[in-house]
């Protein structure tokens, strides 16, 4: 087929004729490249289109019904939005819509909005012959092209503290403000495909928008007009349908629950095969990204509440004998040690000046609750630490001790749930009563016996042995979830396991390995009592040690829900 200039209708070469000379002495390789050669090319297709016997109706009406199938030239309904449609048939894996998409939105090198992953499974085929009894089995690979699925109830939406996420309410599309973003990187956690993408240069994240200005000018995305086999399209959806589909649990094979966000992204192929197929990077996990700045946020924050608290049960069981001296030293180490660790949480985000707009989605987001809880408590707590000092009325120390342990208490639930609300197995509910408040336990003893062995408290022996007996159940605890590594369900927490034991098995030894040490030094402090200051010195610092290698593991074991993703080289 050709173009010409005078006429651009395609021209067919007379390709029957040639071929048929061809083939008069036998079928050749000449002959089959001319058959082919007389089927349309894409550009062909598009010339024909528009130009053979469209001439004489309206344009655009011809085009609306040939481009209708990728994008809707009309705007969503009430109750309906804008959604992906994916063939999976369609898809090659060539990555087009990827190169498309990084190339008009401008991204960075190491950010990516639209990724392509792998299903791959084996079907069984019937046999060919009847005699035969055996059926084949065959291999199935089928290539998911995946982008932002704009979902109904938006995961990224609601755990946003400043707000910097807005669902456009004709279009459905959810749409993130960069200017309103301080970089805290809450949204990636929240959502469980892992769609906005941080980018460290501008430190804010970025996420896909479904190039909604090109749609509003009726122009298909950066990847549906890319994808050579049509793969990808833009259609209405009806958000009741969407619901009900989650719900049912129809979405794509070994990816994430869609009753957790209710994405909008259909997912279509005619392989009876494909709910069999499993993620190929199933078992390609990873250890995660570690922020130590968060590591030391919690692990200070709760060994302030727990000095507190153990400061307070003690005034009550001993009276007294835990003297004025105890005392003023633990609440001005607890108020020192928490003001320090909340102000850690400053060195995570990308853009800290920001921080002052964190309180703006306590509606929705545990983060910006924790943020309010704790910037209250650094008030309470200051409060405590200047009436200890004398700097303003005695009388103010107990009401603003009691409001700095409630308060506290309060600040580490937010923290617990501000993780236990991204639906991740290891960041469970439960899992997370055992670690945080364990660890507010264990540092909290282990500082008030520290503190006993240098003022000379009688009852330092018995402190030192509480927290050592805390911290034994507490790793006990943490090493049973080796055993998830032999269970079935769930996935994730064998998974995890599977790290564990694996990559991450240096860093679970070096856990057990600190708190025998911190167990040790505190056998030397009942057995050694004329040394008890050195001895438990060493366990509070060992046990310390411990608590922020276990608050690594909680960031480095935990297997996010994602997309298939590809096989890793």
């Amino acid at each position: 087929m050709l173009l010409t200039a005078d006429n651009p209708t395609p021209l067919a070469l007379d390709a029957p004729s040639m071929s048929s000379a061809v083939r008069s002495d036998g079928p050749s390789l000449i002959a089959a490249l001319l058959d082919e050669q007389r089927d349309l090319s894409a550009v062909e297709r598009f010339a024909r289109l528009h130009t053979a016997g469209e001439l004489a109706h309206d344009l655009r009406h011809a085009q609306a019904r040939h481009y209708e199938d990728l994008i809707p030239l009309s705007q969503p309904g009430p109750g309906e939005q804008f959604a992906f449609r994916v063939d999976l048939d369609a898809c090659s894996g060539c990555k087009a819509c990827v190169a498309a998409c990084h190339q008009l939105n401008g991204l960075a090198d190491d950010e990516t909005w639209r990724s392509v992953g792998l299903l791959v499974g084996e079907k069984r085929i019937p046999p060919v012959s009847p005699f035969a009894k055996v059926h084949t089995e065959v291999p199935v690979l089928k290539h998911v092209t995946t982008a932002c699925h704009h979902c109904v109830e938006p995961g990224c939406l609601s755990g946003c503290p400043t707000q910097a996420y807005e669902k456009d309410p004709t279009t459905g599309i959810v749409r993130h403000l960069d200017d309103q973003c301080m970089g805290c990187q809450y949204c990636v956690m929240m959502c469980p495909y892992e769609v906005p993408q941080y980018n460290a240069a501008l430190g804010i994240v970025r996420k896909c928008d479904m190039c909604r200005q090109r749609l509003a000018a009726h122009e298909a995305p950066a990847c549906v007009q890319s994808c050579p086999n049509r793969a990808i399209s833009i259609q209405i959806v009806r958000r009741e349908d969407a619901e009900a589909a989650a719900l049912c649990g129809v979405f794509l094979p070994d990816s994430p629950d869609p009753r957790q966000t209710i994405p909008t992204t259909t997912f279509v192929s005619r392989d009876a095969a494909l709910g069999a197929l499993r993620a190929a990077d199933s078992f390609c996990d990873r250890p995660q990204h570690v922020p130590m700045s968060l590591v030391t946020m919690l692990c200070l924050t709760q060994a302030a509440v727990g000095l507190l608290v153990v400061d307070e049960a003690l005034a009550r069981l001993a009276g007294s004998a835990w003297s004025a001296e105890a005392r003023t030293f633990a609440g001005l180490a607890a108020a020192f040690v928490g003001i320090v660790g909340v102000h850690c949480a400053m060195l995570h985000l990308g853009r800290p000046t920001l921080a002052v707009k964190a309180w703006l989605g306590w509606r929705t987001s545990w983060l910006s609750r924790e943020v309010i809880v704790f910037g209250a408590w650094m008030g309470v707590a200051a409060t405590y630490a200047a009436a200890l000092l004398g700097f303003i009325p005695v009388g103010l120390a107990a009401p603003a001790r009691y409001a700095s342990i409630a308060v506290g208490f309060a600040g580490i639930y937010c923290s617990l749930m501000l993780y236990a609300a991204t639906g991740r197995k290891w960041w469970s509910p439960a899992r997370g009563v055992v670690r945080f408040f364990g660890t507010m336990l264990v540092l909290g003893l282990f500082g008030a016996a520290f503190l006993a062995a240098h003022v000379g408290f009688e009852f330092a022996l018995r402190l030192i042995v509480a927290a050592a007996l805390a911290t034994i159940i507490k790793t006990a605890w943490e090493l049973a979830a080796l055993n998830h590594y032999f269970a079935a369900e769930p996935q994730a927490l064998r998974r995890t396991a599977r790290l564990l034991t694996g990559e991450l098995r240096l860093v679970i030894d070096l856990r057990s390995a600190a708190a025998c040490i911190a167990v040790a030094f505190a056998y030397l402090v009942v057995a050694l009592p004329a040394q008890a200051p050195l001895w438990a010195s060493l366990a509070l610092g060992a046990a310390v040690v411990g608590e922020v290698i276990e608050r690594t593991l909680f960031f480095a074991a935990v297997v996010p829900a994602r997309m298939p993703g590809g096989i890793r080289a």
